[in-house]
């Protein structure tokens, strides 16, 4: 075998709607691969949640600037609302067991989706840019996993056109005068 197949690949492959059932696979690298992906889509909210922090401290430290002081130790509107709705659940709740409603998992979802599969494009991402509405957890993940290339070939032709490009009589050329080279080359291959 040329190359060997990690979690990666076949994250790849359950990503892709018509492979989804990763047909071929033991049953210990199936749930090798299960859990990879909710690791990583636990990966992909908690940098969300991150980002979204982020965003909201300088919008924060802002308003702090233009409000009075006392403002700051007003009650807020959320906070007063889950005192209540906290106080409701409490008279009603069993005071033994506390009872939490686990977020829904997008991937038993995902694998138990029915659909046509002629309809079906040989490119995953048209799927998942279809289906984020309903997973997306799984679209950002699948958008992340299938962009990474599957060889080397395309860098590979990179390094040979700028060594023909670069040689005794042209070795000082700027880097981005390379690149201008390298781009106006790869265009009119594709005029042709």
């Amino acid at each position: 075998m040329m190359f060997e197949l990690d979690l990666r690949h076949y994250t790849a492959t359950l990503l892709h709607p018509r492979y989804r059932q990763l047909k071929g696979v033991s049953n210990a690298e199936r749930e090798q691969v299960y859990s990879y992906v909710r690791e990583e889509m636990k990966r992909i909210i908690y940098e969300s949640k991150q980002e979204d922090v982020v965003h909201v401290l300088p919008e924060r430290k802002k308003r702090k600037l233009e409000t009075s002081f006392l403002q700051d130790y007003e009650d807020d509107d959320d906070f007063a609302n889950n005192d209540l709705s906290q106080a409701e659940d409490n008279g009603l709740e069993n005071e033994e067991y506390e009872y939490k409603v686990a977020p829904p998992d997008e991937l038993p979802r995902y694998l138990a989706m029915d659909f046509d599969k002629s309809k079906i494009s040989s490119n995953p991402l048209e799927f998942w840019n279809e289906y984020q509405g309903h997973f997306p957890v799984l679209a950002l993940l699948a958008r992340q996993i299938h962009c990474i290339p599957a060889s080397s070939a395309a860098l590979e032709r990179c390094f040979s056109s700028s060594g023909f490009i670069v040689n005794e009589r042209r070795s000082s050329l700027h880097p981005d005068q390379i690149d201008n080279i390298i781009v106006i080359r790869s265009m009119e291959k594709l005029k042709k």
